[in-house]
C-alpha cells in the first residue's frame, strides 16, 4: 500500500494485500542478494545509462537518475534495505520517496517490470488491427475467419492488460503465462500464424493436430495453412536458387491439398502443378548433381524417375513437357548418371531398334528427344558395364544401333 506522509514524504511499504514496488529494491534492481558491490554498481548504471522512452518531461528525467543513486548507496552501505530473495525475508526498512522523485520512480519501474507504455499499446492495438483487416487466403472456411478475428482480439486484450502474456523481445525474456486457445480456434491460430512467417509451427502444429480425432471438423482449414506454409518455404528456396528445395516443397504442398476433396478444384492447386511442370528439368538437374551420399539417395532415385517422366513424354511428345532444348538438358544429366544407371534408365534396345527405320514417326521424334552423342554416351556405358560386370549382351547393343548420325 502506499501511505501518505505528514512530511510530505511517500512510504512505499508492502503489507499483506500489496504488491512489491520499490520496497526491495533487491528484487526490482534484479540483484542477487549476496551479489558483490561491483555487480551492484554495474546493474545500477546499466539503468542510469539506459534510454528511456520519449515523452518524459526533464523533472522525470532527473529525479529517475537521483533514485537510482539513492538506490545505489543504499543497498551498498545500508544492509537494513537489503531483504533476502533466495529466504523471502523481506528488508527492515521502507524506502522513502520525496514526492519530486514519484514521476522517476514510476518511469523506472515501468522498465523494469516490463509494462507496456503508451507508446507500446498503440503499436499493439495498430498490429493486431492490421492482421484482423488484412486479407487472408482464398480458400479458408468461415469457421476459420471467425476464429482468427476472436483469436487476435483475445490476444490483443492479454498483451494490453495481462502482463504476464507479454515477454520481452529486446531483452529476451519469456513470457510467464502461455495462451491457451480453444479447439475451435486452431483454424484461425494456423492461419494466422502462416500469415507472420511462422511456416515451421504451422507445420508441425498441423501435423500433430491431424493425429487428434478432435481436429477432423477443421481438417480443410489446417491442410490449407500447412500447404500455404510449403509454398512460402518453396518462395524462400527459389530466392535462394535452391531449386530442389523450392520443388520439393511445392511437391509436399501438392500432396496436402490433393489429400481433401473439398481443396482439390482450388486455384491453388492447379498453379502448383504448373509451377511443377515448368521447374522439373531444372530441379531434375539440380537433384542429379547432388553429392553421391546415403542421406541423398532417396532424392537420386526421385530424380531419375522424373528424368525418365520427362524422355518418356518428350519421345510421346506430349505438350505438357516443359523441356525447351532436348540435347543440352540430356547431355547434361547423362553426365551426372553413372552407367549403370544409365542402362537402366531406359528399354535402349527397343529405342535402338526404332531408331533404325529413320523413315519412321517414331525413329525421328525419338531423333529430336535423344540425339546421336547422347545415344552414343550410352553406348559407351553399356560396354563399359558389360566389360567390368562380365555380362556380354550389353556389349553386344552397337550391333543393334546403326552409329550413323
Amino acid at each position: 500500500m502506499i501511505r501518505y506522509c505528514s512530511n510530505q514524504d511517500i512510504l512505499l511499504h508492502s503489507g499483506k494485500h500489496a504488491s512489491a514496488f520499490v520496497d526491495t529494491p533487491l528484487q526490482v534492481l534484479g540483484i542477487p542478494n549476496q551479489s558483490e558491490k561491483d555487480e551492484i554498481v554495474k546493474s545500477v548504471m546499466h539503468l542510469k545509462n539506459a534510454e528511456i522512452e520519449e515523452g518524459y518531461t526533464m523533472d522525470a528525467v532527473v529525479s529517475r537518475q537521483n533514485l537510482l543513486m539513492d538506490v545505489r548507496d543504499k543497498l551498498l552501505f545500508e544492509p537494513e534495505y537489503a531483504g533476502n530473495i533466495k529466504d523471502k525475508v523481506l528488508p527492515k526498512s521502507s524506502l522513502r520517496i520525496p514526492w519530486t522523485w514519484l514521476p522517476g520512480a514510476l518511469c523506472l519501474l515501468q522498465e523494469v517490470l516490463g509494462i507496456p507504455n503508451q507508446s507500446e499499446k498503440d503499436e499493439i492495438v495498430k498490429s493486431v488491427m492490421h492482421l484482423k483487416n488484412a486479407e487472408i487466403e482464398e480458400g479458408y472456411t468461415m469457421d476459420a475467419v471467425v476464429s482468427r478475428q476472436n483469436l487476435l482480439m483475445d490476444v490483443r486484450d492479454k498483451l494490453l492488460f495481462e502482463p504476464e502474456y507479454a515477454g520481452n523481445i529486446k531483452d529476451k525474456v519469456l513470457p510467464k503465462s502461455s495462451l491457451r486457445i480453444p479447439w475451435t480456434w486452431l483454424p484461425g491460430a494456423l492461419c494466422l500464424l502462416q500469415e507472420v512467417g511462422e511456416e515451421k509451427l504451422v507445420l508441425d502444429i498441423g501435423r500433430r493436430a491431424l493425429q487428434n480425432p478432435d481436429a477432423k471438423a477443421y481438417i480443410h482449414d489446417l491442410l490449407l495453412s500447412m500447404a500455404l506454409a510449403e509454398c512460402a518455404i518453396a518462395k524462400l528456396g527459389f530466392e535462394k536458387n535452391n531449386i530442389s528445395q523450392g520443388f520439393e516443397a511445392l511437391a509436399r504442398a501438392q500432396c496436402l491439398l490433393r489429400s481433401k476433396i473439398s481443396l482439390g478444384k482450388m486455384t491453388l492447386l492447379s498453379q502448383i502443378e504448373e509451377s511443377l511442370e515448368e521447374l522439373a528439368p531444372a530441379c531434375t538437374l539440380e537433384l542429379l548433381g547432388m553429392p553421391h551420399t546415403p542421406e541423398n539417395a532417396e532424392r537420386r532415385l526421385g530424380a531419375i524417375a522424373a528424368l525418365r517422366e520427362l524422355l518418356r513424354q518428350g519421345l510421346d511428345v506430349e505438350t505438357s513437357c516443359q523441356v525447351q532444348d532436348w540435347p543440352c538438358f540430356l547431355n547434361q544429366a547423362l553426365k551426372k548418371l553413372m552407367a549403370m544407371e544409365m542402362v537402366e534408365l531406359l528399354p535402349w534396345d527397343n529405342l535402338a531398334m526404332t531408331r533404325k527405320n529413320k523413315k519412321s514417326l517414331e525413329s525421328q521424334n525419338q531423333r529430336v528427344v535423344i540425339d546421336f552423342n547422347c545415344f552414343y554416351v550410352v553406348l559407351i556405358a553399356h560396354i563399359a558395364l558389360g566389360f567390368s560386370s562380365k555380362q556380354t549382351d550389353l556389349v553386344m547393343l552397337f550391333r543393334i544401333l546403326d552409329l550413323n548420325p
